[in-house]
């Protein structure tokens, strides 16, 4: 538990804190301007489910991109040489076994909050402006699709900082998720799909909303797998 608060106190630091603050302030920008806010009581009314479908599905695509981005800095920076410089200090002291779990543990949990506060303005929102709207089960469905993402490129993430000590890590991340989804959004029945899908999963739009090509346990499992390389390479890295 010690190394717990430890880990979180470097990984709270003023970047991070105005990081998350700047994309709470974006989401929200976003939400507003998505629901139109603006529009004529009269206008709002008459295109409420119209108004409704596009500001659910317009702002799970931002999520996803947000969280996917963020997950990928999150994780990444934090096992990078500058991120990870405590390390040379505290791991003399402990096994890195345990170093390395509770570190990701840390990094969940401030994925996590991320996480919630953008489901938090999706829900807010829609209860300040949008007061036709109706909650479905499947929505929040999508939010738990979208969190699972995060964590699979995050934990990649850590692979790629590993193996590459660059900062650029999260453009080659981000890329490989682009390219993915792009994949998907042009034929998801093509076999290149199907296999970079395999490694770097996105949800894509069908008639009743968002899907996943391998379901939600493809994502578990790859993220176990992607956790598993990211230990191994830690402890042979150091």
């Amino acid at each position: 538990m010690k190394l717990v608060k430890l880990h979180r106190k470097y990984l709270f630091s003023k970047i991070n804190i105005i990081i998350i603050f700047i994309l709470a302030i974006i989401a929200f920008i976003f939400a507003i301007s998505t629901i139109k806010v603006f529009d004529s009581e009269v206008s709002r009314w008459m295109n409420r489910v119209l108004i409704s479908e596009n500001y659910e599905q317009s702002y799970l695509m931002f999520v996803k991109i947000i969280i996917i981005i963020f997950s990928s800095y999150l994780f990444g920076m934090a096992f990078s040489r500058q991120g990870d410089s405590y390390a040379a200090i505290i791991n003399p002291l402990i096994n890195k076994g345990k170093y390395f779990i509770t570190k990701v543990i840390s990094l969940i949990m401030m994925y996590t909050m991320v996480w919630l506060i953008l489901l938090f303005n999706y829900l807010l929102i829609n209860i300040l402006f949008n007061k036709w709207y109706y909650y479905e089960i499947n929505t929040f469905k999508n939010f738990l699709d979208i969190y699972l993402l995060g964590i699979v490129y995050g934990y990649f993430s850590i692979i790629m900082i590993r193996l590459i000590n660059s900062s650029y890590i999260i453009i080659v991340v981000f890329g490989l998720y682009l390219i993915s989804e792009l994949l998907l959004e042009y034929d998801n029945n093509f076999i290149v799909t199907k296999i970079l899908n395999m490694f770097f999963p996105s949800t894509y739009m069908v008639e009743d909303g968002y899907t996943l090509m391998y379901g939600r346990w493809h994502l578990i499992i790859i993220s176990f797998l992607y956790t598993l390389i990211g230990y191994v390479c830690y402890l042979r890295k150091e």
